[in-house]
């Protein structure tokens, strides 16, 4: 985690001024928290951004964790090749396995923020939320893998819609700020703030899950065709890199799907 951050700050810690710009901040959502000195002023409010509610703040911790994550996994696979990985204490009592109950509660706020949303992207991290949830609790009931696909296939059949709306946001800010009674974009200041508008650069967590659920089913073809889809979108908005994954992806499923074929 720490080299993770290095290459993105100059320091082992997350500035958030790296990810959120003035603009940013001030068109961020706010809320009213009570702020006082002494008991005597307790009604007095003030309205703070919440910061973690930007989208480019959310995404790009979304991205480092998820980077993170798949480096560690990366060099355990590299350890236990070459025997250095970390020994498990064989001598150890067992741990009594721990049997989740499935949230209800959590499930049925998720469902009615998706269903209420008006912004896309707030329905996709929420959707995201709503897949991890039911694949968490796979084991519990077949049922919520079911619904984990649904939602996968759901939130990656919105990731079009998502763009434009992104590039729409994008666009009204600059044109408020062009407008703005405290700070004016000239003509071509504006010019420039659209030009350098990008397409949301975020990771969609749905075409891996796809991909590894129709794997372990064996259900190849499926799992393939994910990889297709992930590729076109990743290429489609600028994203090589996850492209490139899921080109090797699917190389390995191409290459399982044949043997698994072969061993009928």
């Amino acid at each position: 985690m720490i080299n993770n951050i290095l290459q993105i700050s100059d320091a082992p810690e997350i500035h958030i001024s790296s990810f959120v710009n003035k603009d940013d901040f001030i068109h961020a959502t706010r809320e009213s928290r009570t702020l006082f000195a002494n008991v005597s002023i307790e009604e007095r409010t003030i309205q703070i951004p919440m910061i973690a509610n930007i989208s480019k703040f959310q995404n790009a911790m979304f991205n480092l964790l998820t980077d993170t994550h798949e480096k560690v996994k990366v060099q355990l696979a590299e350890k236990r090749k070459s025997g250095e990985a970390p020994q498990i204490n064989r001598a150890a009592p067992p741990q009594p396995k721990i049997i989740h109950t499935f949230d209800t509660v959590q499930e049925k706020e998720l469902l009615a923020v998706i269903e209420s949303s008006t912004r896309i992207i707030d329905k996709h991290f929420n959707l995201i939320a709503l897949q991890n949830l039911y694949y968490k609790s796979r084991n519990e009931d077949e049922r919520y893998l079911d619904l984990c696909i649904q939602y996968c296939n759901e939130d990656i059949a919105l990731l079009d819609e998502m763009q434009a709306e992104h590039k729409q946001e994008e666009k009204t800010r600059v044109d408020q700020l062009s407008s703005n009674v405290y700070f004016t974009y000239s003509q071509s200041e504006k010019k420039s703030q659209l030009a350098a508008i990008t397409d949301f650069k975020g990771r969609i967590p749905a075409f891996e899950r796809l991909a590894i659920i129709y794997d372990k089913q064996k259900q190849y073809e499926k799992a393939i065709a994910i990889c297709d889809n992930a590729i076109l979108y990743y290429s489609k908005y600028g994203m090589p890199v996850d492209a490139k994954g899921f080109m090797e992806r699917k190389s390995k499923l191409i290459t399982k799907e044949e043997k698994h074929n072969a061993d009928k």
